[in-house]
């Protein structure tokens, strides 16, 4: 459970989502903080929401970090997370 926007929120990590976080090396704190902090919600596919934020990533480039959930589910369903630098092409998007 966490808080976002003054609202209780309850989640969880698909399998999936826990194998990518590992594979892509990113810190599942840090797919949280953007669930709970995102500087941008989008729709994605199939009435996913992608919540996404800019972050600078140990190897000190700056990554766009899309955390694909479905939030109809209870709890909410972290379906994958991913970073990209191509932020043209995924920011702003509404």
């Amino acid at each position: 459970m966490a808080n976002f926007r003054g609202e209780a929120v309850f989640y969880i990590f698909s399998k999936h989502a826990e194998e990518e976080l590992r594979r892509r090396e990113i810190p599942e704190d840090l797919a949280i903080s953007v669930l709970l902090h995102p500087e941008q919600i989008v729709d994605g596919y199939n009435g996913t929401k992608v919540f996404q934020s800019c972050v600078v990533f140990p190897n000190r480039r700056l990554y766009l970090l899309r955390i694909v959930v479905n939030v109809k589910a209870s709890p909410i369903l972290i379906i994958t997370a991913y970073k990209t630098t191509q932020l043209k092409k995924y920011w702003g998007l509404r």
